[in-house]
């Protein structure tokens, strides 16, 4: 809430979310996916919702369909050891050169038992956080699946950084260093 601010920068928008109710939206936090995410490719614009009572988590908040949310994290957090390899061109969309530069979240699935909870590693979600611009990856890395347990046993290579593959060529740079 910078008061050096343009009346532009600081532009509101009202919004109704089933799971949080009526919220106010500044129009500089609004993130748009140009490709969608996948299962949701008609959705475009989300918002990052923060409660202080459930840090680390954040909530993925559609603004074109109030009851759809993910509940998101950032990998690094539980898995130190995760890399992202991606070829530039595909980051080109949102206009991100280097992906060291990016916002990077994964999506959080809570079965019934919350000891279950588990991480999409393999299709995480890059934001250009300047541009506000994201997008989601679909990792082609043995490594990584869909269901990741966060809160059980960690595979080596991802509980540090320098893990397995640390050598592996990549064409920008690992998103953890």
């Amino acid at each position: 809430m910078d008061a050096a601010q343009s009346p532009q920068q600081t532009a509101v928008r009202q919004f109704t979310a089933s799971r949080f109710g009526a919220i106010e939206i500044k129009e500089t936090e609004i993130i748009k996916f140009p490709e969608g995410l996948l299962g949701f490719n008609h959705l475009h614009e989300y918002v990052l919702l923060k409660d202080p009572k459930q840090e680390p988590f954040l909530w993925l908040q559609s603004l074109e369909d109030p009851n759809l949310a993910f509940v998101v994290v950032s990998p690094f957090l539980f898995f130190p050891g995760y890399e992202i390899n991606v070829k530039a061109h595909e980051l080109t969309v949102i206009q991100l050169e280097d992906i060291t530069k990016a916002e990077i979240l994964t999506i959080i699935t809570i079965p019934s038992d919350p000891k279950n909870l588990t991480a999409n590693l393999r299709g995480p979600l890059v934001i250009n956080s300047e541009m506000k611009l994201a997008k989601q990856l679909v990792l082609i890395d043995e490594r990584y699946n869909t269901r990741h347990f966060l809160l059980k046993e960690i595979p080596p290579y991802l509980a540090a950084p320098g893990g397995r593959d640390v050598n592996k060529k990549n064409e920008t740079a690992d998103a953890d260093e």
